[in-house]
């Protein structure tokens, strides 16, 4: 009965079950990886999903992803089509009060350890180990365990497993020193992803430390975006609440004008 219906997350069967059932008019969708899967896996799932999304295309489905950079990327790859492709902003989470910053803090390399995060992360590191005070921490799940422990000679902390791990272990890991940055070394496929990595530096009220600023981080986290140590910011909290803010405005807007166009 309700005039417009928000979906912010599906899994496969949900999106068959939409892209069948469910009136284009009263229904908006938000994706997250999906065109990444589409674009770079192969296999069952990605035939499934490609499958999925032409129903959409044909019954004029609104689409959301998270930022301008991924519709820009997904119109040039033609993986849907540009008059119903809209774009809503990666929301900001709040910042975790267990963590601490500080200006001498650790950098810290968190999540999901797969390619589109590591990309030539061994020379970046080593750069870093040349400033004073440098603390390098590695904590999360890996998909290839040559390619992770390349990074071990650099790091001070190295936790590193083949299994998931709970968000309550992670927290435990972090808060265990002082922040003051989490590295992220994307790949070319970034474009297709909004990554976490990126968002975690307003969860833990610190910086992201990037080998170059892309254009996705830019539109994520802006300020907090830095590529070097060599000058070391002060507290970016400031910064990181009025962020905050002001995407909690524009995802409104962003919102209201999906439903309204």
């Amino acid at each position: 009965r309700r005039k417009n219906i928000f979906i912010t997350g599906s899994t496969p069967i949900w999106h068959l079950i939409i892209s069948i059932f469910a009136s284009p008019l009263k229904v908006h969708i938000l994706v997250h990886s999906e065109f990444n899967r589409i674009y770079s896996s192969e296999g069952i799932g990605n035939i499934f999903l490609q499958c999925v999304f032409f129903l959409y295309r044909l019954r004029n489905f609104k689409v959301a992803v998270m930022s301008n950079v991924m519709r820009t990327a997904i119109i040039k790859r033609r993986l849907y089509p540009e008059h119903l492709l809209h774009v809503i902003t990666h929301p900001l989470p709040d910042i975790d009060s267990s963590v601490r910053f500080s200006r001498d803090g650790a950098l810290n390399l968190i999540g999901f350890l797969r390619p589109q995060k590591l990309k030539k992360a061994e020379a970046f590191f080593s750069e870093l180990k040349k400033y004073e005070n440098t603390k390098i921490r590695v904590f999360g799940k890996y998909s290839s365990l040559e390619e992770i422990l390349k990074l071990k000679p650099y790091c001070d902390d190295f936790e590193v497993k083949e299994k998931d791990y709970s968000s309550a272990s992670e927290r435990a890991f972090i808060s265990r020193y002082d922040c003051y940055g989490v590295i992220f070394c994307p790949n070319e496929k970034y474009n297709l992803l909004t990554s976490g990595s990126v968002i975690d530096a307003v969860r833990f009220g610190c910086y992201c430390l990037m080998p170059y600023s892309t254009d996705m981080a830019l539109e994520l986290i802006g300020p907090l975006v830095i590529n070097d140590l060599s000058e070391r910011l002060e507290d970016p909290k400031k910064i990181i609440e009025d962020l905050i803010q002001k995407r909690k405005e524009k995802n409104f807007l962003e919102i209201t004008n999906m439903f309204n166009y």
